[in-house]
């Protein structure tokens, strides 16, 4: 009998492993705000629960999202354009396939 129950526990740390690791690299990828991310992955995971879902982002550091780049320049100049984006390219943690600007022009990379 304490051989089943240990292997139900077993089964159980596995599966709440697994559901841990699914929740981290969901976040890892999308980014989203921690309500985002529960209301995404509810249907998923059933017995989500808000606070569990916190304590486990919390627990392996994505808690907090990273901030936003920027820089700013007083002149829209092609260096600091072209310095810019090998900067905003570097610092990105996915790749970048094109950049719709406010001026209306499009750069796909």
């Amino acid at each position: 009998m304490k051989i089943n129950a240990l292997a139900l526990r077993n089964q159980r740390a596995f599966y709440l492993q697994q559901k841990q690791e699914i929740v981290c690299e969901f976040r890892r990828v999308s980014k989203l705000l921690l309500d985002d991310v529960y209301s995404a992955l509810k249907k998923k995971i059933p017995n989500l629960i808000s606070s569990n879902l916190h304590r486990c982002l919390k627990r392996n550091g994505l808690n907090v999202l990273p901030k936003d780049y920027v820089e700013l320049h007083s002149k829209m100049l092609a260096n600091e354009s072209s310095a810019f984006l090998k900067n905003l390219i570097a610092h990105c943690p996915f790749k970048i396939t094109n950049i719709l600007t406010d001026n209306g022009n499009a750069i796909y990379l």
